[in-house]
């Protein structure tokens, strides 16, 4: 489920003795990092003037205020129907006063001087108010959905009727036409069963009994009576559904046109993984989306378990890539061999494993899987004649009713496995389980709100720094680089926003907005006639987003920009965190023929081995080893051997934050094939730098 919270100003009510007493207040917020936009009250038509017409969010009242009684503050918030939670401070805390104010409406009441007792009643009930608003919200777009849900449904050529306790509530124009019937109404008294031909009812029985406890298999084939006595041979399709808020059946129906070994044969083929003889991701993914809803719609858990095998590359185990289809066909067979009859086995990716399991006893899937990792650990391979043993890391996910996506499950499984390395040395070959974290409420809330607002007010803007050419390439070549602009025009550093982007879940929804701006001002600078290439960096978000390479190709096609115009640059320390992910990026940005770039090069015990995974043009290097070369002899040769060794591996090499002359002229004699710098142009709102000029 998606995380909701609080991370906004809050705009605070107060109700105090005086107004210096209600700054303590503020003050307690403020240093715990919450940015708040307080007002003091103490009149009662001033209290309610202001909640009649202003949006707030929380009041805290003095119990003992004679200004305005907490109680009837209460009460005037209940009268106009407003929604703000009321927290009660007290000088003397105890049950007693607790239960008054409870009684009175209050959600929570704390003492007065005691910081660290009342900050974790402010963020409880900021963090209720968010979910009640997520709330509302959401059953507003619900009533639009089903609107729009239940025209596609009334014009749909596919024969649908939803179905509860085996009769009919609901039939579209088709389904009638097809059973031929006229009213609704006349379906509406006929059960779903009474359509099946009698020699087929009790098939249907029992085919309804099992898909209640197992709706993988969701298809029926049968005769079907029509009204006029005729049968017509049909296709049931089955899906769980909801229609006005009831929990029922939903039936798709269409004819049988002798064909269907060969459609199950596709289909088939559609789910399998062509290697292993598993299900595919494909299928997995369906799966997971139909045990998110059996868990939150009839409260049916179940369990994930996902199995990536450990340093499984051709260097590690010494095989070529073919020995190593013979492995992950071997391991897939094994995984099958001890967990077919648990659940549904399918291979996602290249080294990695899901099985959905049917049961939801963690502490049985953990034993499971314990068991599994030693299979696997002591199993042999046979290829190219001789022995390969390889290990797995195996992490399970719980699909309860905090779990709405198959891509949810996914990357929770992608991070409890990164997890599992790390408290194993790397080491991988462990089992774990995966717990949520407790939410927390941050003092980067105030900068995530403002970047929020920023995108939605169109207040980010891309600057443009020159990389320059030291070996001849004419192209000319910029950075783009955000900066945010906030409500009093002033100019943001990314350092005081990506954090709060990161924490707070828009790193993705940012990096969108940088790339298409981009892509929109290099194509119309493409248009003036130059020849220019823009390095566009990206978060670790859109490395865990599957789906951006092909929204990039849209974009670029949308732009009719060259894919060879644009490269997309990542951090080491987002890499390397993140390095499966990664190399998957690089190669779909190959497949588009766009050029990656690796940046913040050399902050790693070994970088180099970074390098192996992925597909990369361009290298830049960390700025320290430019700070290195200045203050330090063997700075300058430790320097030329990094770029030494990227070149020897067919990449080029940026050098970035060259200040000063005396660096310019040291960095011609370590054969760096670029050079980046506030000394040949600050970032600019405009790609402006004259290239064709003197160093």
């Amino acid at each position: 489920m998606r995380e909701i919270k609080f991370d906004q100003t809050i705009k605070l009510l107060i109700i105090d003795h005086t107004q210096n007493d209600a700054e303590l207040m503020v003050s307690y917020l403020r240093n715990s990092g919450h940015a708040t936009r307080a007002e003091y009250v103490d009149t009662p038509d001033k209290f309610s003037e202001l909640i009649r017409s202003t949006h707030w969010d929380l009041l805290i009242a003095r119990r003992e205020t004679e200004n305005i009684p907490y109680n009837q503050a209460i009460d005037e918030i209940l009268k106009q129907d407003k929604d703000i939670p009321c927290i009660v401070t007290c000088d003397e805390y105890n049950a007693e006063h607790v239960v008054e104010c409870i009684a009175n409406g209050a959600a929570g009441i704390a003492k007065r001087d005691d910081a660290d007792h009342l900050l974790p009643i402010v963020r409880k009930e900021l963090l209720n108010l968010a979910h009640r608003r997520e709330l509302r919200s959401t059953l507003i777009n619900l009533k639009e959905a089903e609107k729009r849900c239940n025209l596609l449904l009334a014009n749909s050529k596919d024969a649908i009727a939803y179905v509860h306790e085996g009769m009919h509530i609901y039939s579209n124009d088709a389904y009638m036409t097809l059973f031929g019937y006229d009213d609704p109404d006349e379906l509406a008294c006929i059960p779903i069963i009474d359509l099946v031909a009698s020699n087929d009812q009790d098939r249907f029985k029992q085919f309804l009994k099992d898909y209640r406890v197992d709706s993988t298999q969701p298809e029926f084939t049968c005769l079907a009576n029509r009204s006029d006595e005729s049968d017509i041979k049909v296709i049931m399709d089955f899906t769980d559904a909801t229609y006005d808020n009831e929990h029922c059946t939903q039936i798709v129906i269409r004819p049988d046109q002798d064909n269907e070994q060969l459609e199950a044969k596709l289909k088939e083929i559609s789910n399998q993984d062509l290697l292993t003889g598993l299900y595919n991701r494909n299928y997995l993914n369906d799966q997971l989306e139909a045990a998110c809803s059996r868990a939150i719609q009839h409260e049916k858990p179940s369990a994930f378990m996902y199995i990536e095998l450990d340093n499984f590359t051709p260097g590690e185990l010494g095989a070529s890539v073919s020995d190593l289809d013979i492995i992950l066909t071997d391991i897939a067979q094994l995984i099958l061999e001890h967990q077919g009859e648990q659940g549904i086995c399918t291979r996602i990716g290249d080294d990695d494993y899901g099985v959905l399991l049917h049961q939801s006893d963690l502490d049985q899937a953990q034993k499971s899987a314990e068991a599994l990792r030693h299979t696997i650990e002591d199993h042999l391979s046979e290829v190219s004649s001789r022995t390969v043993q390889v290990t797995a890391t195996i992490c399970i996910v719980p699909i309860n009713e905090t779990t709405t996506s198959a891509s949810e499950i996914l990357t929770r499984a992608s991070e409890t496995v990164i997890k599992a390395r790390e408290a194993n040395n790397a080491k991988g070959n462990s089992v774990r389980l995966y717990v949520p974290e407790k939410p927390k409420l941050s003092g980067e809330s105030a900068m995530a709100e403002e970047l929020k607002n920023a995108i939605e007010e169109n207040r980010l803007k891309v600057m443009f720094q020159p990389i320059i050419s030291l070996r001849g390439d004419s192209r000319e070549i910029y950075e783009a680089l955000i900066r945010m602009i906030d409500e009093d025009g002033k100019e943001i550093e990314p350092s005081e926003f990506l954090k709060a982007a990161n924490l707070h879940g828009m790193s993705l929804a940012m990096d969108k907005w940088v790339i298409i701006n981009s892509i929109k001002l290099l194509s119309a600078h493409l248009a003036k006639g130059h020849n220019t290439v823009l390095f566009i960096n990206i978060t670790a978000a859109s490395l865990l987003e599957p789906t951006l390479p092909a929204w990039i190709s849209k974009a670029l096609r949308a732009a009719r920009l060259p894919s060879d115009s644009i490269v997309f640059q990542i951090s080491e320390e987002h890499a390397i965190t993140h390095l499966k992910q990664a190399k998957d990026f690089t190669q779909k940005l190959a497949e588009l023929k766009c050029k990656a770039s690796l940046c913040h090069f050399g902050g790693a015990t070994n970088p180099y081995n970074t390098l192996k995974h992925l597909t990369l043009e361009y290298i830049k290097i960390d700025g320290s080893y430019t700070s290195q070369m200045e203050s330090s002899e063997d700075g300058f040769e430790v320097l030329t051997d990094m770029i030494n060794t990227i070149q020897s591996q067919g990449k080029m090499s940026i050098i970035p934050m060259i200040e000063s002359a005396s660096t310019l002229a040291q960095l011609w004699q370590t054969g760096v094939n670029y050079i980046q710098g506030y000394f040949l142009q600050a970032p600019s709102d405009a790609m402006n730098y004259d290239f064709g000029g003197d160093i």
